[in-house]
């Protein structure tokens, strides 16, 4: 669409690579981890925002891998909520496919 801040793929790269060489990093992972959804925030597309041939597309989850703990950090589209997968030696050795649960709910935290 061209707008400024748009969908298009290009944008989107374009937008994510100027904020991974300007974010501070730190030596606290989860500062780190953070700032990895915090990009990941500004190039998500909303449900409802991009229409193509009929069809809506929106970002259905993002997705962090951390390398050295071999572990997955996953956030659904319909939750505000982080889910760590850890990449065991028994989850990596099964042949078939593994399920695992993930909520798809909007967690709120009252302070009153």
């Amino acid at each position: 669409n061209g707008l400024p801040g748009g969908y298009t793929s290009t944008e989107r790269f374009v937008r994510a690579t100027y904020l991974r060489h300007h974010l501070s990093s730190s030596h606290n992972e989860d500062i780190n981890l953070m700032n990895c959804f915090k990009i990941l925030d500004s190039v998500s597309i909303p449900q409802g925002a991009v229409l193509d041939a009929g069809e809506t597309h929106y970002t259905q989850y993002q997705l962090v891998m951390e390398s050295k703990e071999r572990s997955y950090y996953i956030k659904p589209y319909f939750s505000n909520q982080i889910f760590k997968i850890k990449l065991t030696e028994d989850i990596l050795s099964k042949n078939e496919m593994t399920f695992l649960p993930i909520n798809h709910e909007l967690k709120i935290t009252s302070i009153q």
